[in-house]
């Protein structure tokens, strides 16, 4: 059901819910700095599950700019609870649109503490990190609990043998010169026979840090499978339309390693696995990494997203050896019921239980 209302914020506006689709896709093409997670195509891979439902809004506002804000809700009894943009272990989300400003940002903060639920989740594009936190701190948007976050973007503003030679450190172009003379080859695909590849490899790197974070077996997997099965990433591959890329390493035809990047205005690393006994002292992950780049920069994207980096040192040095930069941003959540306390409460006794180390 359409639902039309006024907002009542200082910057008035119409909303619609859910988004038209051919709004959403006028907003999603005009936006030079959208993410694949924030297209209607990525919604209908989140659908094709059968776990999410379209809750996204559509905004226009009296100067002329609109705006759209992918959004979902889980189907189910719970669904009512909460709305995403985006879950868990579905990518970025925040408002798509033409340059929109910090006013338009806080009257759709207004817009979404009027919804009847227990809690809204936004984590925007890490580059709009600026415009949506002045937004949060306006009026009663200041009561929005703000998570921080740690992302790291690299801009192709270059040819990618440009971006090799002077962005790449040296020690990370030995690396991928290392791997190609070990005579490892890449492959490029976006079928459905590369995810399973990549799961397969999934499955396998979550049975080696269960291990080394001393967490059981079956609860590593279960947990795995629930967050990423095969299904999941075979949506992608189909409702992207060629921008769910899927990059394996093989030694001898063999797979060893694997990373999924998805590819629309911009890419976004999002996955990556490999066989650490299989991978010996070869170094697929930077060769991985630089094909995905330069495949990138064919393709016209303008930046190369590799997702969340958290606190980790160690994580963070990785991608910068590509010529990422570190990008501080964060979640802003819209709570009417303690749901964050209850998480972390609730994972933090999980944890112990089982004697976690992360």
């Amino acid at each position: 059901m359409t639902d039309v209302v006024p907002s009542a914020t200082a910057a008035p506006a119409v909303v619609v819910s859910p988004a038209p689709r051919a709004a959403w896709s006028a907003c999603y093409e005009a936006d030079p700095t959208a993410l694949p997670t924030q297209s209607p195509a990525w919604l209908r891979a989140m659908e094709a599950t059968g776990d999410w439902r379209d809750a996204s809004r559509h905004y226009s506002f009296a100067d002329g700019t609109e705006l759209v804000l992918p959004l979902v809700q889980r189907r189910g009894p719970m669904g009512p609870l909460s709305r995403s943009s985006m879950p868990d272990a579905w990518g970025f989300g925040g408002v798509v649109g033409v340059d929109p400003q910090t006013e338009h940002l806080a009257a759709v903060i207004e817009d979404l503490r009027e919804i009847r639920t227990g809690w809204v989740r936004i984590r925007p594009n890490p580059l709009h990190a600026d415009r949506w936190a002045a937004a949060a701190g306006r009026g009663a948007a200041s009561t929005t609990l703000m998570i921080p976050k740690r992302a790291h973007v690299l801009t192709l503003d270059r040819p990618a043998d440009e971006i090799f030679q002077k962005r790449f450190t040296s020690s990370c172009r030995r690396a991928v010169r290392s791997a190609e003379k070990a005579g490892l080859e890449v492959e490029v695909d976006s079928s459905t026979a590369s995810v399973a590849i990549f799961h397969d490899l999934l499955m396998r790197s979550v049975d080696r840090w269960a291990g080394s974070q001393h967490e059981p077996l079956a609860l590593a997997r279960w947990r795995a499978n629930r967050r990423d099965p095969q299904a999941k990433f075979a949506a992608w591959a189909a409702e992207l339309d060629g921008g769910c890329r899927v990059l394996v390493a093989r030694r001898a035809g063999t797979p060893i390693a694997a990373m999924i990047v998805l590819q629309g205005h911009n890419a976004h690393m999002t996955r990556s696995a490999m066989d650490k006994e299989l991978v010996g002292h070869d170094r697929p992950n930077e060769l991985l990494m630089w094909h995905a780049i330069r495949d990138a920069v064919e393709a016209g994207c303008g930046a190369f997203h590799l997702g969340e980096s958290g606190t980790s040192v160690n994580l963070s040095r990785y991608k910068e050896k590509y010529g990422a930069v570190g990008t501080d941003y964060a979640e802003h959540r819209i709570e009417h019921l303690p749901a964050t306390r209850v998480d972390r409460a609730a994972r933090s006794t999980v944890k112990r239980i089982v004697g976690f180390r992360g």
